[in-house]
């Protein structure tokens, strides 16, 4: 995939929009009914609604009022054996303290979910924010910096997790499997979505990167200005 490089992760998976990602990785970091998961009120309602439909309780952390970002102290407070994963949301695209959230999420054998919607181009510590976490979950609607009019990505650092997520965002169908007839033959073991992103918008995709780097810098400018 043409972003794999420039976000750092060979685990890409293209989906119809930003908030299917969050599900996606959701699931795959087994969110559900009984289990919660910690998460930010200062973020766009298709962060926590995921969660919910997940049949998950969402655990609102506090905030760092320097950062907008989710405060660390209060995120492993709220800890308990029924967290399944930690939902980060890099605020204005600036990115959480991932070293140490990924110390509290390893210590406490969680999942580190980052949502990437306004941070893309973005580095931490010299590399793409989408190449430390569990899961990186990117928007590519209308007005963000790189647009497919609507969709969205979903890096996952482990291939079982990019794997299964693959089957996932496609009802379950291994598309890649050789059969007679796509829709007859396929035996999908675990029930997916229709999430895959639609060829008109993947194809405005294609033309984007070449656009990026300027974009990027204005929005770079302005954040010093």
């Amino acid at each position: 995939m043409a972003l794999s490089k420039r976000l750092g992760s060979t685990h890409v998976l293209s989906v119809n929009s930003g908030t299917s990602a969050i599900y996606l990785a959701l699931r795959l970091a087994g969110v559900e009914a009984g289990t919660e998961v910690i998460s930010t009120p200062m973020t766009c309602t298709a962060t926590n609604v995921p969660i919910l439909e997940r049949g998950a309780r969402t655990v609102r952390a506090d905030i760092n009022p320097m950062t907008g970002n989710i405060d660390l102290d209060d995120v492993e407070r709220k800890i308990t054996s029924k967290t399944k994963a930690i939902v980060a949301v890099l605020w204005g695209g600036y990115p959480c303290e991932l070293d140490a959230l990924i110390r509290i999420t390893t210590k406490h054998r969680v999942k580190l979910i980052e949502v990437a919607a306004h941070p893309f181009g973005a580095t931490y510590k010299g590399k793409p924010i989408s190449s430390h976490s569990d899961f990186a979950c990117f928007s590519f609607q209308a007005i963000k910096q790189l647009t497919t009019i609507d969709g969205g990505v979903l890096s996952c650092r482990s291939e079982d997790d990019f794997k299964r997520g693959k089957l996932l965002r496609c009802f379950g169908i291994d598309r890649e499997r050789k059969r007679k007839d796509f829709r007859c033959e396929e035996d999908a073991e675990e029930h997916g979505y229709k999430f895959h992103i639609n060829d008109v918008c993947a194809a405005v995709g294609v033309a984007q990167p070449k656009h990026i780097d300027p974009i990027l810098d204005a929005h770079r400018e302005n954040g010093r200005f």
